[in-house]
């Protein structure tokens, strides 16, 4: 749904999907342990042990924690994000193979929220003219959960559907923003790029599809 400035997805179809096949050996295993303690002032805190992407031949860099200790947030140190979703075991196609021309990959990070067994993805390219910027990301959603709030301007939003998959295209302001719902994935785009130049990036997601 959205209104003249903001935009937002809404996942209500659970089930029959599996997003994380790790019946290939290749996806990170489930072997990470997790002890819970109640602090002083009654919040409960969780601690779980730091992901091994080894197996999956992920370089990472040191993870980070939220407060509650059930968040951990590490940076890809030698792949794409492409190749990152693929390392775990992830079959649909959610992330761009192509940008446009001046942009190049800053980094790629992975979000792993062990209460709720979610592993989300964001990456962020930069301009050679040091001004632009583009990112990508995905986010799982639960049942009934709304997604994101996107902010847009108030030039109509536009369907753009590509592999049977609804995009949204959305201006905000200078930025074009593109947003779908990709199983319980919500799926966005945005950057200092065209309209054109957004729908080339959504084509290539499915290329050799």
């Amino acid at each position: 749904m959205w209104f003249d400035e903001v935009f937002t997805l809404k996942f209500s179809n659970v089930g029959g999907i599996i997003y994380e096949d790790r019946s290939d050996g290749d996806a990170e295993p489930d072997d990470h342990k997790s002890t819970i303690s109640v602090t002083g002032d009654d919040s409960v805190f969780y601690s779980y042990q730091e992901s091994d992407t080894s197996a999956m031949g992920i370089e990472k860099s040191e993870s980070e924690w939220d407060a509650s200790g059930s968040i951990e947030t590490f940076y890809v140190l030698n792949m794409n994000i492409v190749d990152a979703v693929k390392a775990y075991g992830i079959n649909e196609k959610l992330f761009p193979t192509w940008v446009p021309e001046g942009f190049t990959l800053d980094y790629v990070k992975v979000t792993r929220d062990y209460f709720y067994n979610q592993t989300d993805f964001m990456a962020n390219y930069l301009h050679e003219d040091g001004v632009r910027e583009f990112a990508v990301s995905s986010r799982t959603l639960t049942e009934g959960q709304d997604g994101s709030i996107i902010e847009k301007d108030d030039r109509p939003v536009e369907k753009y559907t590509v592999n049977n998959v609804d995009w949204y295209v959305m201006h905000n302001l200078s930025r074009v923003n593109a947003a779908a719902m990709i199983g319980s994935r919500e799926v966005s785009f945005w950057g200092d790029v065209s309209v054109d130049e957004m729908k080339q990036i959504i084509d290539s997601v499915y290329e050799g599809v």
